[in-house]
């Protein structure tokens, strides 16, 4: 994946993780509108950070309950923020920085 992809993909799975946490807060309809951003971040997070197939079948599993699938997806998300790391992505204080283009 390019960086400007790994960039979205961190920065909205978090967006999910705080809207899936507030969420538990509220409605269940909300908490079940949010379920499926959960398992679809989840999933694409691990395969971007390295993990195989069968790896993310059992992380798109985990993070179908309410409650640990936030859990899932912060530890997803820690993952995929060190996989950015190593490949040399820049960081700022909240997040990756996008590079700009000359």
């Amino acid at each position: 994946m390019d960086r400007e992809r790994l960039i979205a993909l961190h920065t909205l799975s978090m967006l999910t993780a705080i809207g899936g946490f507030l969420s538990l807060f509220s409605n269940w309809v909300l908490v079940m509108t949010v379920m499926p951003l959960h398992v679809y971040f989840a999933v694409h997070g691990a395969r971007a950070a390295g993990a195989g197939r069968i790896a993310s079948v059992a992380i798109a599993l985990a993070a179908v309950p309410p409650g640990i699938n936030t859990l899932v997806l912060l530890v997803v998300n820690n993952r995929l923020a060190k996989a950015m790391l190593a490949a040399g992505v820049p960081r700022e204080a909240f997040g990756f920085r996008m590079l700009r283009k000359a």
